[in-house]
């Protein structure tokens, strides 16, 4: 895993005010947190598809979704400042059709996309996301 990853997770991991030690970086999530732009990026991208593709997605499932593109994908990448927000929306959008897709594929006819089948989705498919390119979580 790449250190400066590492770095981040840890610091997201503990308590808020210790986070981040250098005053920029926590000026910067102080920012994020308040303003909610990256989490309406992450909520919208989640709602886009589910409509392009009429998944029927329960509430945990989106959940599920949001927390973790928000926490272990869009946070660290911010933070790090290594790429865009608006770059990173379409890498998003395009790995959610990706797993939505072959949820919807897992899940039996008439039933609604769950967490669980969210978590299974990501674990089978964790080779082809487009985020892996940013090795924000080192080789696998």
């Amino acid at each position: 895993m790449d250190f400066e990853y590492d770095q981040i997770y840890a610091n997201l991991y503990g308590p808020f005010r210790q986070q981040l030690g250098a005053p920029q970086r926590e000026a910067i999530l102080i920012e994020r947190f308040h303003r909610g732009r990256e989490g309406d990026a992450v909520r919208r991208a989640i709602d886009d598809v589910q409509r392009e593709g009429q998944y029927p997605i329960r509430s945990d499932a989106k959940y599920f979704l949001y927390v973790n593109l928000l926490h272990m994908v869009v946070v660290p990448t911010q933070v790090r400042g290594n790429v865009g927000l608006d770059d990173l929306e379409q890498y998003i959008h395009s790995d959610l059709r990706l797993l939505l897709a072959e949820a919807a594929a897992r899940q039996a006819p008439g039933r609604e996309i769950s967490g669980h089948t969210m978590l299974e989705t990501i674990a089978a498919s964790w080779r082809n996301l487009k985020l892996s390119d940013f090795r924000l979580w080192g080789e696998d």
